[in-house]
């Protein structure tokens, strides 16, 4: 299946949508053109700034059940826990959830394999890399230390210790939503003796605590540049000397920057000199601070190395 791309009026969008979702149903998976999907929900993306929000409303409907909670761009788009990136949404990509319908598990594959979903995947393998190596290093009599920021499902901690159980290390997870704290709770029942949760707001959580490493996933790229330069502040505090404060945040170079933006899903991109600007900005020195990627390069992470 061929379809043109064009810049189109909203009433051509609006029946490319009806046509494109009626032909990806009846599609074998071979014929499904999702080039062509790149490229329109990109359009679409684009043109939401200049169309009311009537016109929005009738775009989206004509996507059907493809933009619903059975969907997992659906589920991204109409945010049933009140709010974009949540748990729930997070732990369908890192189990690569599809729907039980085959004609809406075509486009929960599709979401499955862009860049900025393995993104997202990439991160739980990074933090599990980077708990390993730091492992290998700890040589204090005492557990290693770990304050988890915005926790979110915890899969990736689950995998850790299914991956290395005798791993000596204490993790203390704030989560602002209470119904993410009771999944990642229930999820890691078996370590929770190695577990601890705290239902907090990060922006009000305060503790006298020295960590050994203080890590954020998912969580600065929806701050403002000031917000994200008061938290590495405040949680620079925590971390012990020679430990490090580790930040995710999502890249400029984002290739579904405008396909997340149809899914209402807001995000601060930063390059890598966004984020060491924003850090020296705080002090720290530029000898104390490196940027990793994952393998999209879509997701950096930046090191803050405590002196």
């Amino acid at each position: 299946m061929k379809l043109s791309y064009n810049n189109n009026t909203f009433h051509q969008q609006l029946f490319q949508v009806k046509d494109f979702v009626n032909k990806i149903n009846k599609a074998n998976d071979a014929d499904s053109d999702w080039q062509f999907y790149d490229a329109f929900a990109k359009e679409l993306g684009r043109s939401l700034s200049n169309i009311s929000a009537e016109e929005k409303t009738q775009l989206i409907e004509a996507f059907g059940k493809v933009m619903s909670p059975e969907t997992l761009q659906g589920f991204a788009f109409t945010k049933p826990h009140g709010y974009a990136g949540d748990y729930e949404i997070i732990d369908r990509m890192y189990t690569y959830h599809t729907s039980p319908d085959e004609r809406l598990a075509k486009w929960d594959e599709y979401y499955h394999s862009i860049p900025s979903v393995k993104a997202v995947r990439n991160r739980k393998t990074y933090i599990k890399n980077l708990l390993a190596e730091k492992m290998k290093m700890h040589t204090s009599e005492q557990s290693f230390e770990m304050l988890n920021l915005a926790s979110g499902p915890a899969r990736d901690l689950l995998e850790f210790f299914d991956e290395n159980p005798n791993a000596d290390i204490m993790i203390d997870c704030i989560d602002l939503d209470r119904n993410a704290v009771g999944y990642a709770s229930k999820l890691l029942t078996e370590y929770s003796n190695r577990v601890t949760f705290h239902n907090k707001n990060v922006l009000r959580f305060n503790s006298s605590k020295y960590y050994d490493l203080v890590w954020s996933a998912g969580l600065f790229d929806y701050f403002s540049d000031d917000i994200f330069k008061r938290l590495v502040q405040k949680f620079l505090k925590n971390v012990k000397p020679g430990g490090e404060l580790v930040i995710g945040n999502f890249c400029t170079s984002n290739p579904n920057i405008l396909y997340l933006d149809l899914l209402e899903w807001k995000l601060n991109h930063r390059s890598a000199d966004d984020l060491i600007k924003l850090t020296t900005e705080c002090g720290v020195a530029p000898e104390n601070i490196s940027v990793d990627s994952e393998p999209e390069k879509v997701n950096l992470f930046i090191r803050i190395k405590k002196s």
